[in-house]
Formats: structure tokens, C-alpha cells, sequence
């Protein structure tokens, strides 16, 4: 998703950019945002067919929402973000 709130990518550009994903889980994952909305699936009729994912407007939202995460990512020292091993108990 971070990567279309750049601009419209094609499948193999976003499978080159999400090196370590397979296709078959991008694909689920694609086919999923668009069931749910947050991508637009566009097909130009051409040979061979050109395909294209944008963020719809509700996707487009959800981008500020992905900058705060990112925001407190970065300010956060790997301490911060550990989990403690250890179990409290009063």
C-alpha cells in the first residue's frame, strides 16, 4: 500500500520492489485490498493486457494513518521496541 501512494504500479513493478514476497502472496494480498477497497485494479485492453493498482480514494486515507506509524517507528531506539522476555508478576 506504501508504495502506491507514490503512483499507479504495474504487478512486476511491484513484485521488483517487494523483493521476498512470492507472486502468489502478493497476488492474495492485492486481490484482498481491492475486495476491501483500499486499491483500484485498472486493465487496459491492449496485447498483452496492461494492469494497473492505484490506492481509491479510501486507500488514499489511509496514508497519513501509515506516516504516524512510520513517524513513531523511527523515533523509537530498538530498546524502546523490545519486548521484555520476562513475564511481571506483583
Amino acid at each position: 500500500m506504501w508504495r502506491l501512494s507514490f503512483g499507479p504500479l504495474r504487478f512486476a513493478e511491484l513484485r521488483n520492489l517487494l523483493r521476498g514476497v512470492s507472486e502468489k502472496v502478493l497476488a492474495a494480498q492485492l486481490r484482498d485490498l481491492e475486495k476491501d477497497g483500499v486499491i483500484s485494479r485498472t486493465v487496459v485492453r491492449s496485447s498483452p493486457p496492461k494492469v494497473t493498482y492505484s490506492l481509491s480514494p479510501s486507500g488514499q486515507t489511509l496514508i497519513p494513518l501509515l506516516e504516524d506509524l512510520a513517524a513513531v517507528y523511527c523515533e523509537c531506539s530498538p530498546e524502546t521496541l523490545r519486548i521484555p522476555t520476562k513475564s511481571f508478576h506483583p
